[in-house]
């Protein structure tokens, strides 16, 4: 069994599938957590009133998971909780851990270019508290030569019920148009068991600096609800959108130093994806 790893958010969207992807690699996992007792396939689950509290286990690797994962609650936090959230992260990259891994988002990049964004490009003033966040956050990780992910939209069983993904599935099967809040902008999705394969890798590699995580494609919100109604073979039903984009939005990864630095691609089709989820898949 190899050093131990430590997740906090391990009862999350992503911390559950992880803790049990590295306890299935054989490694002790420490489930850090804010909520629960009891995350499977966890060796130890510590429960913390703040994630800075997350102990410095001798020869350990540190996941930091942990952070609001709503645009809408980060705007209202405000600038107290951007700083909430970046003195936690400068607390946990202080410690004294084998490795630092945090999970970021490729919201950091914005929304303004059609170009895949890389990971070395100069991002943009961060427009909205959760970018403003993402970015405190790395930047001491970074400092103390830990490994950012940047992670595109990540769907699949468990995520949160206001993902587009989720809301698109929740209409499926069923009839009349799929709705959608806009059938616009453009995201890279990318399937979770791909995302947590990153994370996985990334513990036995233990490199530095930022890497995308993404499928490296473009898909507008119009065009996955028509991928999702095909998979279902509901394609008569029309996509509707509550409205319009005033401008283009895109976000899109450029995942070729993921794929040099880790040997690591995502391997799952969109299509296949959404096959998963939309059958219960629960793999």
């Amino acid at each position: 069994m190899r050093d131990p790893v430590l997740v906090t958010g391990a009862a999350g969207f992503l911390g559950r599938r992880l803790v049990a992807a590295l306890a299935a690699d054989r490694v002790e996992v420490h489930a850090i957590t804010r909520s629960v007792a009891d995350v499977p396939g966890a060796s130890v689950v510590r429960r913390v009133r703040s994630y800075a509290e997350t102990p410095a286990v001798r020869g350990a690797v540190l996941i930091h998971l942990a952070g609001e994962r709503s645009l809408a609650v980060a705007e209202a936090n405000g600038a107290a909780g951007v700083v909430e959230a970046s003195e936690v992260a400068a607390a946990l990259a202080g410690k004294p851990y084998r490795g630092l891994i945090l999970a970021s988002s490729a919201v950091v990049y914005g929304d303004q270019s059609a170009e895949p964004h890389r990971p070395d490009e100069v991002v943009p003033p961060p427009r909205g508290r959760y970018a403003e966040a993402k970015l405190a956050c790395e930047a001491p990780f970074v400092r103390e030569g830990g490994l950012v992910l940047r992670l595109g939209n990540v769907y699949g069983p468990g995520m949160a019920r206001d993902s587009v993904v989720a809301e698109i599935a929740a209409q499926i099967p069923g009839s009349g148009p799929v709705v959608v809040r806009n059938a616009g902008p453009v995201r890279d999705f990318v399937w979770i068991d791909d995302v947590i394969g990153a994370f996985v890798t990334a513990v036995r590699q233990l490199t530095a600096g930022i890497l995308n995580i993404g499928s490296g494609r473009g898909t507008s919100i119009a065009a996955l609800a028509a991928t999702a109604l095909k998979v279902a073979r509901q394609e008569s039903r029309p996509v509707q959108a509550l409205q319009t984009s005033e401008r283009p939005s895109v976000c899109v990864l450029d995942v070729s130093a993921t794929r040099s630095a880790l040997r690591w691609t995502a391997e799952t089709s969109l299509e296949s994806g959404l096959a998963s989820l939309l059958a219960g898949a629960r793999v």
